[in-house]
């Protein structure tokens, strides 16, 4: 269980990066996330979540400390391991920054082909990266492609997305 103060000094924390973000960046906030440091005696229920297949990967994972924090965008939630000792900082401007791009902007549609879902997804972690270094300016970049997302598009895949931006129209 969650200490409730460390609970209340975390949201305190990102409402705070959230609104530095938003100030930094000329934005508004239409609306806060919900905001949750959990461990692996966090249960979803408990935490009102909607009960569906991501949400219930993202946390496990993220209690299990496989990654140290998340955005759920469906539920506009943040979500940090407790016990991760990568420390807050490093991650809340990324999670705040999500949080931010997906209040800002329409849905996605990621129903369509791996050439859009893989542009959006590198415009979604870089604009994340981006608020982070805003916030946090000595982090570094702790992404390896690979080791995170071991379905992420193949090598092929890659440069076919990238052959198809470089494509020039008029030969």
């Amino acid at each position: 269980m969650v200490p409730k103060e460390e609970q209340l000094d975390f949201e305190e924390l990102a409402h705070e990066t959230l609104e530095e973000l938003a100030e930094l960046i000329g934005v508004r906030i239409p609306y806060y996330p919900e905001v949750h440091l959990i461990d692996n005696d966090t249960n979803l229920e408990r935490l009102k979540l909607p009960n569906w297949p991501i949400h219930t990967q993202v946390f496990k994972e993220v209690a299990q400390g496989k990654f140290v924090a998340a955005y759920l965008s469906s539920a506009n939630v943040i979500i940090k391991n407790r016990l991760e000792d990568r420390g807050i900082k490093t991650v809340i401007g990324e999670e705040c920054g999500h949080a931010l791009h997906f209040m800002l902007n329409p849905p996605y549609d990621f129903g369509r082909d791996v050439i859009v879902n893989f542009s959006q997804d590198a415009l979604e972690e870089m604009f994340g990266y981006f608020c982070n270094k805003l916030v946090y300016p000595r982090r570094r970049g702790g992404f390896y492609w690979r080791s995170i997302l071991p379905e992420s598009p193949t090598r092929e895949e890659v440069k076919k997305v990238i052959n198809t931006l470089i494509k020039d129209d008029t030969q």
